[in-house]
Order: C-alpha cells, then sequence, then structure tokens
C-alpha cells in the first residue's frame, strides 16, 4: 500500500536515439540530483563517439557545462546513471569520467547496450543495433579512466570494523568510506524517476550499507541504472532504496556525492553487468533478518543491533561477522582481555532440522571481542561455502554476553586413581586446576574403557578445549575462505560426504570450557603372515607399491579399503567431554599400563598370597 504512493501505475519510457544517430556536434542535457532529491538539468555537448572500447562496445564521449557543474568541479561519483538526452531521446547514461584531469568530459554508456539488461521482453519496441550485452567483458580505455559510482558508504560503523569491512568489499573493487545516518520516509520525493537518486543496498537497518547512484530509465516497472557494473556479478540479488544527496562535495581528485539512504524501499536490483545495473520496481530481494544482542556484564549495559541483509553467498559471512564486531566494540567500548560467552542460531532451508546453534565460552588476552566471533564465522563459512547444497539463511540470532574477567584456567596436573585397571574398567582420574591468579581446585572424572581393549600399555591425554586452539578451525581472524573462486579450501571438506557431515563435525568439536579426555590404545605390530622368513626381510622389501603403477581397480579398492579404515577408527574413538566454568588451557598425558585379567584360579592364588602376607605382617606387628 505504501510503496504505491512512488509511482504511478505505469511509467512511460523515453523515446530512444540509436547509436548510429549520434554525432559530433550535437547539444543535449542531462538529470541528476545536486542535493536532496530534486532532479535538475545540465547542458550536455555531444564530442564523439569511440567505438571498440572492448569487445561490440561502444562509448560517447560528452562535455558538460553549466553553473552546477563548474561550481562542484564537473563530474561527480555518484553521477553514474545520470541519464542523457538529445532532442528530447534517450541516447544513455553518464558512466565514467578521468580522474586528475577535466572534470567537464565524461564518457556515456549507450541505452541500447543498457536495455540488453532487460529481459527481452521488456527491451520497448524500438529496434536496437548493438549486439546483446550480457557479457562481463572489461572497458579498455585508459588508467585514469574511473567509473564515476559513489563509493560504498556505510553508517552506523567506525573504527577496526569498518577498516575489515574496506577489506573484505576490496575483493569486489568497491571503495567504503563513512556515509550518512538512513533519511526517514518523510524526506522521499514520492516519485522516482530518470535522473532521481537511487541506493543498491547492501545492509539496511541499524547499519547500512549501500552505493549511491542515478536512475537512468524506467519503462513500467524495469528500471535501469549506473551506466557501468556495481560488483560485475551478472545475477544478484540486492535492495534498491531511494536516497537523499546532503551534498555534492568538491574535490581535487574527483568530486562526489555525499548520500543517505531513504527509509523507503523501491525494488529489487537482479542484474549487475559492465553495461549497469537493472531490475524491477515494486519487486523486493530475498533479504536475511540478522539479530545481534551483546551484553556487557561488567558495564551492565545491553545493547540489540538489527539489520537486513542481501542473501549472496559470497558476502553474507563477511557482512554479518563485521556488523557483529561493530556491535561488540560499540558496547564494551574497548579493545582487550575478557571473556564472552556466545550463543547463536541459524534458521535455513536446507540445514539439517532447519536450525544449527552452538554455545561457546572464549577467552582472549587481548582482543575478546574478535576472538568471539570465530565459532559463527566457521559455521556461516561451513553453510555458504559447502560443495553440496545450497542452504537458503532464512535468519542469524546471535547473543554475547562479555566480561572483562579472566575466567581462564589451565591443567596444572592429572593423575589415575585406580590401583589396578583391566579392560572394562572404568578408569578415575584427578585432574588439579588452576585458575588465573585464583586458588587451585580438583575435579574428578572418568573415562570407560572398552570390554574388548588389548592389556598393555596404552595413552591418556587430557586437555583443556581452548588448547592451543588446536580442536578450531581457522576462525574470523583466519580465514579460511578462497575469495578469488568462492570456494572452501580442500583440506576443509574432504572426508565428509555431505553437508549434514559436515555440520555435525563442527557442532562435535569441543567446547573452550570442557576438559577432553581422550583415551590412546597401544599399537600391537600385525602377526607376520604364515610361511615368511623374517631373517629375508630387509629394507628393500617393505617398499610400498607406487599407487600411479597400480592398475585403476586396484587403485579404487586400496581407497575404499583406506577410507573404511579411518571409518573404522573415527567408530572407536574413546573420547569424553566435561564441561567446566574456566575457559581451559594445558594438555596432560598419562600413561596406563591395563593388566591382564586373571583366571579364576591366579585369583585363588593371589587372595592366599594376600592371607599370608596378612598373617606374617600380623606376627612382625606382635
Amino acid at each position: 500500500m505504501i510503496v504505491l504512493l512512488f509511482f504511478s501505475a505505469k511509467s512511460s519510457a523515453a523515446e530512444i536515439m540509436n547509436l548510429d544517430k549520434i554525432h559530433s556536434g550535437m547539444e543535449g542535457y542531462g538529470y541528476t540530483v545536486f542535493q536532496g532529491t530534486e532532479v535538475e538539468s545540465f547542458p550536455v555537448d555531444i564530442i564523439n563517439v569511440l567505438e571498440n572500447q572492448g569487445i561490440n562496445e561502444n562509448l560517447i564521449l560528452v562535455r558538460t557545462s553549466g553553473e552546477k557543474m563548474k561550481e562542484i568541479g564537473g563530474i561527480a561519483a555518484g553521477m553514474s546513471g545520470s541519464p542523457v538526452y538529445v532532442d528530447g531521446k534517450i541516447i544513455g547514461a553518464i558512466a565514467y569520467s578521468w580522474s586528475n584531469g577535466s572534470g567537464l568530459y565524461a564518457l556515456v554508456t549507450p541505452i541500447e547496450r543498457m536495455l540488453n539488461l532487460f529481459p527481452k521482453k521488456s527491451s520497448g519496441d524500438e529496434k536496437l543495433t548493438s549486439k546483446d550485452e550480457n557479457n562481463n567483458s572489461t572497458i579498455n580505455i585508459s588508467e585514469n579512466l574511473a567509473k564515476v559510482n559513489a563509493p560504498l558508504m556505510v553508517s552506523g560503523m567506525n573504527g577496526r570494523a569498518l577498516d575489515r569491512l574496506k577489506e573484505d568489499m576490496s575483493d569486489f573493487d568497491l571503495r567504503v568510506v563513512p556515509g550518512g545516518e538512513q533519511k526517514p520516509r518523510s524526506q522521499s520525493s514520492r516519485k522516482i524517476k530518470p535522473g532521481s537518486a537511487i541506493a543498491v543496498q547492501l545492509v539496511k537497518g541499524d547499519i547500512n550499507v549501500s552505493s549511491i547512484g542515478t536512475v537512468t530509465y524506467i519503462n513500467g516497472n524495469d528500471i535501469l541504472a549506473f551506466g557501468h557494473s556495481f560488483t560485475n556479478r551478472g545475477n544478484v540479488n540486492f535492495l534498491l532504496s531511494e536516497a537523499y544527496i546532503n551534498a555534492t562535495i568538491p574535490n581535487d581528485e574527483q568530486p562526489f556525492k555525499l548520500g543517505s539512504t531513504i527509509d523507503r524501499s523501491l525494488g529489487i536490483i537482479n542484474n549487475d553487468r559492465n553495461a549497469g545495473v537493472s531490475g524491477q520496481l515494486r519487486e523486493y530481494p530475498d533479504i536475511i533478518p540478522v539479530k545481534i544482542q551483546v551484553n556487557d556484564k561488567t558495564k551492565d549495559k545491553t545493547e540489540l543491533i538489527e539489520v537486513q541483509i542481501v542473501r549472496d553467498e559470497r558476502l553474507f559471512t563477511s557482512l554479518t561477522t563485521d556488523i557483529a564486531l561493530q556491535s561488540i566494540d560499540s558496547v564494551i567500548d574497548r579493545i582487550g582481555e575478557g571473556t564472552a560467552t556466545v550463543d547463536f542460531s541459524v534458521i535455513g532451508s536446507g540445514l539439517p532440522d532447519f536450525e544449527v546453534s552452538r554455545t561457546n565460552t572464549f577467552y582472549s588476552k587481548s582482543d575478546i571481542a574478535g576472538r568471539s566471533l570465530n565459532d559463527l564465522y566457521q559455521l556461516l563459512q561451513l553453510i555458504t561455502t559447502n560443495p553440496y547444497k545450497k542452504v537458503d539463511i532464512m535468519s542469524v540470532n546471535v547473543d554475547i554476553d562479555v566480561s572483562k574477567k579472566e575466567n581462564v584456567a589451565f591443567l596444572k596436573e592429572v593423575k589415575i586413581l585406580n590401583e589396578h585397571v583391566y579392560p572394562g574398567d572404568k578408569v578415575d582420574i584427578e585432574a588439579t586446576i588452576q585458575p588465573y591468579r585464583k586458588k587451585e581446585f580438583k575435579k574428578i572424572f572418568s573415562l570407560k574403557l572398552p570390554d574388548d581393549i588389548d592389556p598393555g600399555l596404552s595413552n591418556i591425554i587430557v586437555s583443556g578445549g581452548f588448547t592451543g586452539q588446536s580442536y578450531q578451525g581457522s576462525g574470523y581472524n583466519e580465514n579460511n575462505y578462497n575469495s578469488e573462486n568462492g570456494e572452501m579450501k580442500k583440506n576443509s571438506i574432504q572426508g565428509y560426504k555431505n553437508l549434514s557431515e559436515m555440520i555435525d563435525a563442527y557442532l562435535s568439536t569441543p567446547k573452550n570450557n570442557e576438559i577432553i579426555v581422550q583415551f590412546y590404545p597401544g599399537y600391537a605390530p600385525p602377526p607376520m603372515p604364515a610361511g615368511e622368513n623374517q631373517e629375508n626381510k630387509g629394507e628393500d622389501n617393505f617398499e610400498e607399491e607406487d599407487e600411479e603403477d597400480l592398475p585403476a581397480e586396484n587403485r579404487e579398492e586400496k581407497a575404499i579399503e583406506e577410507e573404511k579404515t579411518e571409518e573404522e577408527s573415527s567408530e572407536a574413538e574413546i573420547k569424553e567431554l566435561y564441561s567446566t566454568d574456566y575457559v581451559l588451557e594445558g594438555s596432560l598425558n598419562l600413561n596406563l599400563e591395563i593388566e591382564k585379567e586373571s583366571s579364576e584360579d591366579d585369583k585363588s592364588e593371589q587372595k592366599s598370597e594376600k592371607q599370608s602376607d596378612s598373617e606374617e605382617s600380623s606376627i612382625e606387628e606382635k
């Protein structure tokens, strides 16, 4: 209902002038917003048509003029998409200008190329002379030529969270700068037309991330803008909103529009290519609600951040974790030591039981905010980069309790309490735990041995869950993501048959506040096959046959056998986890002698020996 206030039922498209009708000496005009939401015109002179600036790509060289253009110093970043008309017909959109040169000159992307961004049914009745431009070839002109797109403007983020976002967005050649706060709906022009200021949004809500540009062309609900790519990703799922221009700032290198989004969604941008971006009004993208609540127990301060993030697997993890970092930094207002308990859930179609949740406790001596996001980062990376199936995330909820207390401890000593240990016994272990600058305490736990375990020397390793992060995968500060091809590194997916197995392995990872007790049985060498002469077994006889020399069938059988062995080894793993109130560090090794179970005759003899020893001891005492 509200959205219908923006537009008339149908917008009549402007008449088009094809490129073959354009020549030097023509005069025209362009439309853009210099301040606020008011669309203003400026004079344009056609200088020439530059042919073959790429594969089947022509551009129009123009010179702008007028008091406004001279006042700001020429073509400004954020003017990309500003439509240019000659004799009342649209010829294209301003898209490029030269930095460190005369700012009044610009290159215009012909409207024919931009119209090919639309589905065929929406191309209008005009006969177009250019070929289909739905390709991502690169403009080839000059190193000094720059898109006149505005940088990615961010409100609600600052400091290192903003710096991290800059680094993440550099992969898309997007420059990130602080922007103005979102404007209320009352600032809307209520009518979108060619020349209006728009924002392509990646994040909306308490934090906003968007790029400002200009509407080029509207035909019904179909809309064109920018005149060049935004991310050059082809099919996309970005939010289209109205924008407010606070001011157009003169600058020696290039003037720029300082803009803000208006709290009015217009539609969707679903095509992003060299010739520009296109989308539909009144149709809206899938966006993911994210809620992050941070409670600083030391300051008794709580803050809830609510945002909506576009559904894009390449962007979602970095945007979510960068916003989470900003949320923590804003609440605790420091970078330093502390303990944090993080409880989060991800709901999505394609996940086991539609939801994955986890709670973990983190400690850091230098940066608790950054450290506390490791698990969240790992899960989102796993979901968005897994090779098995696409997951449609529906929501993410994160609760973080932070304290300046250094709630960390280390394992000081462990010992086995059993005097004798036999197969099938329960091994009782006592651990001495030393909290940071507090009194040590003891904790007793146990480990059940299998009934069929072989007697002999074995090992028990007792570790804290936080020890060297050995049980933690790459985290928020240690990227395990290959940004060049959008895939997880090979070693992150080996050994898993599907997404469920990957998530199960993630959830079974020990938590930082847990004691890990793991049993390693002693190794007994396999018996020599009958008829083999050990004395004749020289060193060369133990060399394994090169796998490449094996026939294909044998290689396949060997791989299956190795996989089976790994599965059996995993199933036979003997491990127990015990929760504590501390983030635990340290790892200690215990030698365990498993004795052979005595027969009935042995037990009777041992009983007689004990009685005899007891009688002798009594005589000596007397």
